[in-house]
């Protein structure tokens, strides 16, 4: 789930701003989230496996925000031919701010 909108308004801003880079009108709402292949599994409470194996839910540590940007891990091979210099470099910019 995203983090509140007001007691954690930083944390909140950060993860809208990481959808909106491929849905920029979107804005979240109260059920709004985003799926777990966006973090590391060090964003995590508890290990995947091991969660698994004793049926426990994973949840995420209370500081986190998205990295892990899946569009651009699919098209890594056609960002270099399809983009010009500059949105190659705004692409670049982008992993390094949520990196």
């Amino acid at each position: 789930m995203f983090p509140h909108k007001e007691k954690d308004r930083k944390r909140h801003n950060a993860w809208v701003w990481f959808v909106r880079r491929y849905r920029p009108k979107w804005s979240s709402i109260k059920s709004s989230f985003l799926c777990s292949d966006h973090f590391d599994e060090s964003c995590f409470t508890k290990n995947q496996e091991i969660a698994a194996k004793l049926g426990m839910n994973r949840k995420l540590k209370t500081d986190v925000i998205p990295a892990n940007d899946l569009w651009l891990a699919d098209t890594a091979d056609t960002i270099d031919q399809s983009l010009t210099d500059r949105a190659k470099r705004q692409v670049r910019l982008i992993n390094v701010f949520v990196s």
